[in-house]
């Protein structure tokens, strides 16, 4: 292999597997047949992969240099067939499959938690709701619950099962704290991720919410906001705060990559 292949071992994202491909390459580039699918796998493993790295993929297969016909013909197949299903993989996952309810509270709910003020948004900003127990269902049961004496509402929720549209997407909801005249506030569509549950599947669902509401008003993920852009909060918590995500890997960085390769 060439030096173009040593510079993409660094782009291999399971150390292990970065250490098994160098020293595969430094014993005159020949792969066996469990580095090969080694290989592959350290890309399959972490869930959704962008175009960038199935085409680093395909690049250290095409140099590649094997020690059997058994390599060879696996890497061919690859190559030739899985290709293709991986571009049908993609468009399957581009399409928005999540139940996705409609359930407006009252323009009459107390607080002001619908205040009814017309918005044209601008940005999407992300929420996780600092509740270890409550679902979809439960955070839109509380904006009308007679006990909550909070202003604080939301445009929507989602879960491991769902997503729930709790205030109109073109209205004002108080969720950014930054004033009745704020940015966050007054220009931003609101979203709750609940911290209960499957929190990979949750964030998988996440994931495409955050990604149909981009596609819906023609904008990319430069549109995506944090609570915490707004006013400093550490919201969403399970994203931006280590000792609260359930897999050091969830940063915002990782969410808004994946939101993009469904755009």
């Amino acid at each position: 292999m060439g030096n173009k292949s040593y510079a993409l071992v660094s782009k291999m994202r399971d150390p292990s597997v970065r250490m098994a491909l160098a020293n595969a390459l430094k014993d005159d580039g020949r792969l066996s047949y469990d580095e090969i699918l080694m290989i592959v796998a350290s890309t399959y493993d972490w869930g959704i992969v962008t175009w960038h790295e199935f085409n680093d993929l395909k690049t250290i297969l095409n140099e590649a240099k094997t020690i059997d016909q058994r390599s060879k013909n696996y890497i061919n197949n690859f190559l030739n067939k899985l290709y293709h299903d991986y571009l049908a993989n993609q468009s399957k996952k581009k399409a928005f499959t999540l139940p996705y309810t409609k359930d407006h509270i009252p323009k009459t709910t107390n607080n002001s938690r619908r205040p009814g003020y017309a918005m044209t948004p601008q940005y999407l900003t992300i929420h996780s709701t600092a509740n270890p127990k409550s679902y979809a269902t439960g955070e839109r049961k509380w904006l009308t619950n007679p006990t909550n004496n909070r202003t604080a509402s939301f445009h929507l929720v989602v879960d491991e099962k769902e997503a729930i549209e709790c205030l109109p997407l073109n209205e004002v909801a108080w969720h950014a704290g930054d004033g009745g005249k704020g940015t966050g506030n007054r220009k931003s569509i609101g979203m709750e991720i609940c911290e209960s549950g499957d929190r990979q599947k949750t964030l998988e669902n996440a994931i495409s919410l955050a990604a149909k509401i981009l596609k819906d008003h023609s904008w990319d993920t430069t549109k995506l906001k944090r609570h915490y852009d707004w006013t400093q909060k550490i919201c969403p918590r399970i994203l931006i705060d280590s000792g609260q995500r359930d897999k050091q890997t969830q940063t915002w960085e990782w969410f808004t990559k994946q939101v993009a390769t469904l755009l």
